[in-house]
């Protein structure tokens, strides 16, 4: 693949892993909220959803979780 074709591609995704980002980032509010913490498993998609959206560099998202 072509990088042009690579960058199209995360430039069309971004909207879509930016709604689940939100999600995920609401959630968490929720949980604090009631003074629990995520589970690794949580921990880990919201360190993922913030790569795909392009919050975070892959050494940040990995650093994260």
């Amino acid at each position: 693949m072509n990088p042009a074709f690579n960058r199209l591609e995360h430039i069309a995704r971004r909207p879509v892993a930016e709604a689940r980002l939100q999600q995920l980032i609401a959630r968490d509010g929720t949980k604090r909220g009631r003074e629990e913490r995520l589970t690794p498993a949580e921990s880990l998609e919201l360190g993922l959803a913030c790569f795909d959206a392009g919050r975070f560099s892959a050494d940040e998202a990995i650093c994260y979780v």
